[in-house]
């Protein structure tokens, strides 16, 4: 089976700036051909790690849409859960190990002990839970991309 790609590069694509570029691609798994598409800029704006104040804002909001048992801890399910339901961002739910890894790096770089224990992450995390995704969910599209095997 023949597997086109796009070209991720804005210059093989004239009039379209890197920072709204949006990759797309046929890839060919077990017989069944899917367009993959990212709006980074969407992706972006739906996972605020910056260190800014309206960023925090926004954290703690998303920190209480995601804590629905208000327990002041996430779980791994609940931070897969919070990806597609709060998030919305159908592209990340699809990248399920780019959360494993996120959500486990995340835990593995702490310097501080879990008042919860190592399953948890706090809020005190969800900054770089956010930047984490946001970079591992990156990794997981490049290596998709050029990954035409069927051997998953």
């Amino acid at each position: 089976p023949t597997v086109w790609t796009h070209c991720a590069r804005a210059s093989l694509c004239p009039g379209v700036s890197i920072e709204t570029h949006t990759t797309h691609y046929f890839l060919q798994r077990h017989s069944i051909a899917r367009i993959m598409s990212v709006d980074w800029e969407e992706l972006n704006t739906k996972l605020p790690f910056a260190r800014t104040k309206e960023d925090f804002a926004k954290r703690k909001e998303l920190w209480e849409a995601i804590d629905v048992n208000g327990n002041g801890f996430l779980s791994l399910a609940e931070v897969t859960k919070g990806v597609r339901d709060v998030l919305a961002v159908d592209e990340l739910f699809d990248a399920i190990p780019a959360v494993n890894r996120s959500f486990h790096h995340c835990k593995n770089i702490s310097t501080n002990p879990s008042e919860h224990g190592p399953d948890f992450i706090e809020f005190r995390e969800l900054r770089l839970l956010l930047q984490t995704l946001r970079q591992f969910f990156e990794y997981y599209q490049a290596f998709d991309r050029i990954d035409t095997g069927d051997d998953d």
